[in-house]
């Protein structure tokens, strides 16, 4: 695989667990609201928050079983730590923000506004298009240490 690719396939799968974790969240929080009403309908176990709490379980099983994530993220990782020996300290921040951590290109750019100066004062819009126009010419480089040679660095 290329780095791009691998990096693509890590962000497409942090985006995944994104996905699960606040489908997660908004069932969890869904169970605890109804779960506070104990009227008519809980001999029924229409309200059963132990009922609720066990589909929820069931449903983050299956979630998990559909999509291996965890060996693109950590990939991605990898690659990253390989790379954080012969790249810039900042590409390799942007990268993960953007690839691992699944952050949109306006959190990367919100959260990185102070460190990168060219960006600062600039709308968000600016921002985000001179940052992933600067993450595409970065990986085209990256693309050019070739993928075998980046792991041979972590090594």
């Amino acid at each position: 695989m290329t780095v791009r690719e691998i990096l693509e396939t890590a962000r497409e799968a942090a985006l995944e667990r994104r996905r699960i974790d606040e489908q997660s969240e908004i069932r969890r929080l869904s169970i605890g609201v109804q779960g506070h009403s104990m009227g008519f309908h809980s001999k029924s176990g229409l309200l059963d928050p132990t009922r609720k709490i066990d589909a929820l379980i069931e449903w983050q099983e299956e979630q998990a079983s559909g999509v291996d994530m965890g060996w693109a993220i950590d990939d991605g990782k990898e690659l990253l730590r390989c790379i954080s020996k012969k790249a810039d300290a900042l590409s390799v921040e942007m990268a993960r923000r953007y690839y691992i951590d699944a952050e949109s290109w306006s959190e990367v750019a919100q959260a990185m506004e102070e460190s990168i100066p060219i960006i600062k004062g600039k709308s968000r819009r600016d921002q985000v298009t001179l940052l992933s126009l600067s993450m595409d010419a970065t990986i085209d480089e990256w693309e050019g240490f070739g993928t075998a040679n980046i792991k041979e660095l972590g090594r």
